[in-house]
């Protein structure tokens, strides 16, 4: 009998050993999730974009001061990037990003607040807000590197570019939905309002996530055995993947890295 004949016997028994029944869905809950807690991310990054004007009349802030305070997250935001992927390939994308939400809700609720820290500290409010914001933005990095850590864990691969799609879809929507609300909060409300409720926000969704996710399929309760088998399918095995993984030197010298930065 030749090898294709004994591959092409394995992979029938393999089929036909397969549970049978109608698969669960909850790899695309999990997807649907990982779209919300973008939309929270953009949420909470938006509210200061449409606050900062009220923020500049109320502090006395120049438009150079302001640009400093969002430079500040955009620094803590770069900087964490890759640290925050290896976070989350070391301990799971469930501890990682729920703490990373928990960590966004308590630095929104204290941008809210800048004004009483400032008062407490005795530091200058300027130099509390480019530090928090800085801190913020460390917290706000592991997001998308996580988010795609779980989609590697819940999906096969002949659905992860469609699941890595849904994730990301929640830039879009947060585009597109916060800044009219967060505009309305500041208007119907104060400033200070649009960062308690983006706090909120945040807190009810990382209930949720810890609640609900788990690292792998095999890990969730409501999994099936169908939606269980589907997925360890279309997942390659560690024998396709590196025994080793590339020491940090390697990357660096990868010509599609940098690419891939220049990009």
């Amino acid at each position: 009998m030749s090898w294709e004949n004994i591959e092409n016997k394995n992979e029938k028994l393999a089929i036909e050993s397969a549970p049978k029944g109608i698969a669960s869905c909850i790899r695309w809950r999990i997807g649907a999730l990982l779209c919300t807690v973008a939309l929270v991310n953009f949420f909470q990054r938006v509210s200061i974009s449409v606050a900062g004007d009220s923020m500049m009349r109320a502090f006395q802030f120049s438009q150079t001061e302001m640009g400093t305070v969002f430079s500040a997250f955009v620094l803590g935001y770069t900087l964490f990037q890759v640290p925050g992927g290896m976070l989350a390939d070391r301990f799971g994308p469930r501890l990682v990003l729920g703490w990373a939400m928990v960590s966004w809700s308590l630095f929104t609720l204290l941008t809210g607040t800048i004004g009483r820290i400032s008062s407490l500290t005795g530091i200058g409010v300027l130099a509390a807000l480019i530090t928090l914001r800085f801190i913020f933005g460390i917290f706000q990095a592991p997001i998308f590197p996580t988010s795609t850590r779980a989609v590697a864990n819940w999906f096969p691969a002949s659905e992860r570019g469609r699941a890595n799609g849904l994730a990301l879809s929640g830039i879009s929507l947060g585009s597109f939905l916060m800044p009219p609300v967060v505009s309305w909060i500041v208007l119907t409300w104060n400033w200070q309002s649009s960062f308690y409720l983006a706090s909120l926000f945040s807190s009810l969704i990382a209930v949720v996530w810890f609640l609900y996710v788990r690292d792998y399929p095999s890990e969730h309760h409501a999994v099936n055995s169908v939606e269980l088998n589907a997925i360890q399918r279309g997942t390659p095995s560690n024998s396709d993947l590196f025994v080793k993984p590339p020491s940090i030197a390697s990357q660096l010298r990868s010509g599609d890295l940098w690419r891939l930065i220049v990009s």
